[in-house]
């Protein structure tokens, strides 16, 4: 359940930022930057929140340290 719910996130986080982008390119008729943007920080957000939640990277690991 535990991988279910990052799944969920990280779809969530990238459809939220690239559909604020492509609101504020309405708003703003700057088509199609803002939604290319907000994709791309959505992509970066969400991928940094998946590896922070599933414990990735080398500081995650507890056994010994190799030298």
């Amino acid at each position: 359940m535990k991988y279910a719910g990052a799944g969920l996130q990280f779809a969530l986080t990238f459809l939220a930022c690239g559909a604020l982008g492509w609101w504020l390119d309405g708003k703003l008729g700057t088509e199609p930057w803002l939604m290319i943007g907000g994709i791309l920080a959505g992509a970066a957000g969400a991928m940094y929140s998946l590896i922070a939640r599933l414990g990735g990277g080398p500081r995650a690991s507890k056994g010994p340290r190799m030298r």
